[in-house]
């Protein structure tokens, strides 16, 4: 959800920005969202948040290209302290590498196509954090490289868990 004071993008469950610090109150005209409350979603609403995350991104101002942002998206955002948003993107990558596993079990060859769609859309994502930084990090925050090597790490660990299990 977007902050209206800073326009970062928060988590639907905060009372306030992340980034910024103001009251967190969606702009229902440019999210169409409605206020946020303290009440907890159940996790089925994660993948609904992941999808809101990706189309608020897109709907987002581009301000240029960070290289860094773009290879490493989640050690880039967790070294920023912007953590939310680093679990968004992952799972926005390891959620259709789920379903081309699954999809695998059924048909080698739909399989194929989807990978590729599946990889389209990493890139995509990528491609949308990357251009869109001032928004999805701690203002002002300096950058945390150790964490930032660490969760990339562990995302990598479990992308390739999943490719391997599933």
């Amino acid at each position: 959800m977007k902050c209206i004071a800073c326009g970062a993008i928060n988590s639907h469950v905060k009372t306030k920005c992340d980034f910024c610090g103001s009251a967190a109150v969606a702009d229902p005209e440019k999210s169409g969202s409605e206020h946020i409350t303290n009440v907890v979603k159940p996790q089925i609403t994660n993948v609904q948040d992941t999808l809101n995350f990706v189309t608020e991104l897109n709907n987002t101002p581009n301000t240029g290209f960070n290289i860094w942002a773009f290879l490493f998206p989640i050690a880039f955002l967790w070294g920023y302290g912007a953590t939310d948003n680093a679990k968004k993107v992952a799972l926005t990558s390891i959620i259709p590498t789920i379903l081309v596993s699954i999809v695998g079990y059924l048909s080698l060859k739909l399989a194929g196509a989807m990978n590729a769609i599946a990889v389209l859309w990493i890139f995509f994502v990528s491609y949308l954090v990357s251009t869109r930084t001032h928004v999805l990090m701690n203002k002002g925050a300096s950058y945390n490289m150790g964490a930032g090597i660490v969760a990339q790490i562990a995302y990598i660990i479990i992308f390739f868990l999943i490719e391997y299990f599933l």
